[in-house]
This record gives C-alpha cells, structure tokens and sequence, in this order.
C-alpha cells in the first residue's frame, strides 16, 4: 500500500465468500456454495501525514460498521517508515527467499506472543490449530493469526481492567512486533 492514502480489510478468515464473490466447493457437483457472512469485519489503514506509509489502523472487529479501536503509530512513537523491497529485478528463488525470511520472522514473533500470554494467565491451548503448520505457506498465515489473537485478547484483559498504561504497551508491543516490552 506504499503511496495509498487509505486501504480497507475486510476479514473473511475462512474465505467462505470473497467478499460476495467466490465460496467452498460444492460437495455434489462442480457449482460453488455461495455462504455470505451478513457482517464483515473491516481494519482500515491510513496514512495520516502524506508520508507513503501507513500510520493509523481502526478497527471495526464485530462487522457493525462503527470503528471500535484506532491506534495510531504515531502517538505510540513507533516509526511508519519500512523498508521498500523493488520488485522488478527479483527472480522467483529471490521471493521465495524474501517470503522465507519474512515468515520466519513473524512465526518468531509468534512464538514470543504464546510466552507473553502464558505468562499472563491466557491458556494457549486455544491457539492450538495456529501452533502447528505443516507448510511454510501456513506457517505465514498461522503467524499472522497467532499474533493478532493474543494481541486482542491480552488487550481484552487490559481493557476489562482499565488498564490505559497496560493498553498502550500492548499496542506497542503487537505493533512494533517487539512482545519483548510486555516481559
């Protein structure tokens, strides 16, 4: 999204419906099973300086169109800027290297959120599915995943508990990919 001054997710996790336009295979026939989820969740991402990076994600979770959450990087101190990987000269061996690495990473950063919530009371074995992929390609979404549970449900507690400064850190922690501020 680098240059976009906006961009919007909306969440079908199990992309049973493409937004309207796809679904699972039909089991008698070569039809597709149309299943369209009346709400969507939606995250939208803004880049509210004009600098060509986005800084500021709101959150509507539930699919009733109101933004419960907005965070901004900004205020949290957290530096947009990323690096900007060009394309144009990659071979396929050069992103599949690039997708390794990025993957690795993430489930890394995974890996530190499950001792975060352990050691915050939250049973793991909820994650449980999220915990063992079988493919680098799941391994990428699982990480994903298994971030942005526990980042919600640590921020569940917090929020429950009115915990400004604790909602704040947890913010920073997910969004910085650094689970090490929560130790």
């Amino acid at each position: 999204m680098l240059g976009a001054d906006w961009g919007a997710w909306r969440i079908d996790q199990t992309a049973f419906s493409f937004q309207g336009f796809g679904g699972i295979y039909d089991l008698w026939g070569p039809g597709r099973t149309q299943i369209i989820p009346s709400k969507f969740g939606t995250i939208k991402y803004s880049d509210s300086d004009n600098n060509g990076f986005i800084d500021k994600i709101d959150s509507d979770i539930n699919g009733d169109t109101i933004f419960e959450t907005s965070v901004s990087l900004k205020a949290l101190g957290i530096d947009d800027r990323q690096p900007i990987i060009h394309t144009a000269g990659l071979s396929y061996k050069d992103f599949n290297q690039i997708f390794k690495k990025m993957t690795e990473k993430n489930w890394s950063r995974a890996q530190q959120a499950i001792e975060i919530a352990e050691k915050s009371g939250i049973s793991t074995a909820w994650y449980a599915f999220w915990k063992s992929p079988r493919t680098l390609q799941e391994k990428y979404d699982y990480a994903y995943w298994l971030n942005y549970y526990i980042y919600n449900d640590l921020r569940q507690i917090a929020v429950s508990k009115n915990e400004t400064a604790r909602i704040e850190l947890i913010d920073k922690a997910y969004y910085s990919g650094n689970w090490g501020l929560l130790k």
